[in-house]
């Protein structure tokens, strides 16, 4: 993948997957959810039984796993909210999730650190103002790749992606060196044979958004001093 290109990757699912997904069958939660990565196994976990959702990033994070090192559920608005680059970093919600947060928050931390996150979310808030659009909330999921690399993934499943999703994405291409995917789950029938399936699952392009944002960062970025000594 170019800096400038940004097209959905498709991974398949049994289509009898999300019907007991739904209904938290607890052989489908155990079968879906990582094994190792347990920050996203008790995340997705605690996240199951408030709703129905995150069937995608479930599904994502198993495939993932055995390419990664560690990674966190991310989809909060650390690009926006000055409290996540504190060090006295004070979560809000329910006690699970202020437990999520916090791991996540760590994460933040020890990989990016909280000096290049002031960075980026003063970068985030010129893009913002460049785009009119705000540009806030971190994509759904953050992996280390074993080769050290840090890796941001929007899991979707039936939803659409958001300009802004596309936006906080090419910030991170561009401000990181990250990796950033889209990754779309989507049904098949294991009894269909491969003509039986044929090609019916458009593949989305969003790269003339992307580099659209991506190139408006060059205006944004500036002289950030932390992310073009760390990462850039």
């Amino acid at each position: 993948m170019t800096a400038i290109e940004l097209k959905e990757e498709l991974l398949p699912y049994p289509e009898n997957d999300l019907e007991e997904w739904i209904k938290s069958e607890p052989h489908m939660i155990r079968t879906i959810l990582p094994k190792k990565l347990s920050s996203i196994k008790e995340s997705l976990e605690d996240r199951k039984k408030h709703g129905s959702r995150y069937f995608a990033e479930a599904n994502v994070a198993r495939m993932w796993e055995p390419n990664v090192t560690n990674g966190w559920y991310g989809s909060y608005s650390w690009l926006g909210s000055s409290r996540w680059s504190k060090e006295d970093f004070r979560p809000s919600g329910e006690q699970w999730q202020k437990k999520h947060k916090k791991e996540f928050h760590n994460a933040l931390k020890s990989f990016i650190t909280l000096e290049v996150i002031r960075e980026l979310q003063e970068v985030a808030a010129a893009l913002s103002k460049k785009i009119h659009m705000k540009v806030r909330k971190g994509p759904d999921l953050f992996f280390i790749t074993k080769d050290g690399r840090l890796e941001f993934v929007e899991a979707k499943h039936e939803d659409t992606v958001k300009d802004h999703q596309i936006a906080s994405l090419a910030l991170l291409k561009r401000c990181l060196n990250a990796s950033v995917r889209i990754v779309r789950v989507y049904p098949v029938d294991l009894t269909a044979t491969a003509v039986d399936q044929g090609n019916f699952v458009k593949v989305n392009d969003y790269t003339d958004k992307f580099a659209e944002y991506y190139r408006a960062l060059n205006y944004c970025i500036g002289n950030k001093t932390g992310i073009s000594q760390k990462f850039v």
